[in-house]
């Protein structure tokens, strides 16, 4: 049985493009980046989310002031919006606001420089940061898709 292109790029169910700028953002924790993941799975086509934290807690198997702290981090680093409750009371959860990198050298670590960088090394640089535009291309690409 042939195969269309639109079946060969599908991913499986659950898969989900990470931005590397959030994989290798030093200021943020694994959990924090997980949960940014998590989210970003979640999230509706418009890229909003509103997992309550207990719903976040048990899906990771994080605690509560885990999950809050991870939270803060990402609206710390802009990755997220906590837009806030909804007036009703009681069974409604925050509502978040993903943000999903459109450049995703924008926030890419400075390259090292100096005496110690030449010849070889200065070369693996500038092939991984080759790489990474790739990927990148590859990500908006899914995105797009």
């Amino acid at each position: 049985m042939a195969t269309t292109p639109k079946e060969k790029k599908a991913k499986p169910p659950g898969w989900i493009p990470a931005p590397m700028d959030v994989i290798l953002n030093p200021k943020l924790t694994a959990t924090a980046v997980r949960l940014y993941l998590y989210l970003l799975w979640r999230q509706g086509k418009n890229s909003d989310t509103w997992p309550s934290i207990d719903t976040i807690c048990t899906d990771l198997f994080i605690s509560v002031a885990t999950a809050r702290r991870s939270l803060e981090s990402l609206r710390q680093q802009e990755l997220l919006l906590i837009v806030g409750k909804r007036v009703g009371g009681r069974g409604f959860s925050n509502h978040y606001k993903v943000a999903v990198l459109a450049n995703a050298s924008r926030k890419r670590p400075p390259t090292p420089s100096g005496p110690d960088v030449g010849g070889s090394a200065k070369k693996n640089i500038d092939l991984q940061k080759r790489e990474n535009r790739k990927k990148s291309e590859r990500i908006r690409n899914v995105e797009q898709a």
